[in-house]
C-alpha cells in the first residue's frame, strides 16, 4: 500500500462546499514540500510553484489541476490534528520498511529553545529534531 492510499484513509474535515483539492494531494504536497525544505504555509505554495510539472508528473496530476495556495495549507492544517496522521504513517512504514532480524539505529536529537518553562503555556512550545539511521540499510528516518 503506498502513503497516497494511506492518506486517502483520512477523513476530510472541510466542508464539502468550496473543496478544490482532494485531501490526500494536500498532505502528499506538504510531506514531499517538507522532506525538500519548505516549511510553512508559503514556502509550501511556492515549493509547489516552482515543481509543478514534476509534482504533476509524480502524482499523476492532471494539468486541469489546480495546485493548492498558501491559504489552502493553512486552512487545511488548521482543521487537522496530529492524531490523524499517526496511524497512517505507522500503517505506511510497517508494510513498507523490510523486517529486519538484527537491527542496528544510530538515534540523534536536537532542541531549539528550551524543552521546559512550566505548564501548558506557549512558552512550552518548542522544536526538536529526531533522526534515526538504520544502518543495515542505510536508511535515515
Amino acid at each position: 500500500m503506498t502513503l497516497i492510499d494511506q492518506l486517502k484513509q483520512i477523513p476530510d474535515p472541510r466542508h464539502c462546499k468550496g473543496r478544490k483539492h482532494p485531501l490526500w494531494m494536500i498532505l502528499m504536497l506538504s510531506v514531499l514540500g517538507f522532506l525538500c525544505g519548505y516549511r510553512g504555509y508559503r514556502p509550501l505554495a511556492d515549493f509547489c510553484i516552482q515543481h509543478q510539472t514534476e509534482l504533476r508528473a509524480v502524482l499523476a496530476l492532471p494539468e486541469s489541476q489546480a495546485l493548492p495556495s498558501y491559504s489552502t495549507f493553512r486552512r487545511t492544517f488548521l482543521q487537522l490534528t496530529p492524531q490523524e496522521w499517526e496511524p497512517v504513517y505507522n500503517n505506511w512504514a510497517a508494510a513498507t520498511l523490510p523486517e529486519v532480524a538484527a537491527v542496528l539505529w544510530s538515534i540523534d536529537g536536537k532542541s531549539i529553545r528550551a524543552t521546559s518553562t512550566g505548564g501548558n503555556r506557549h512558552a512550552q512550545d518548542f522544536t526538536s529534531l529526531v533522526s534515526v539511521y538504520e544502518q543495515s540499510l542505510g536508511v535515515l528516518h
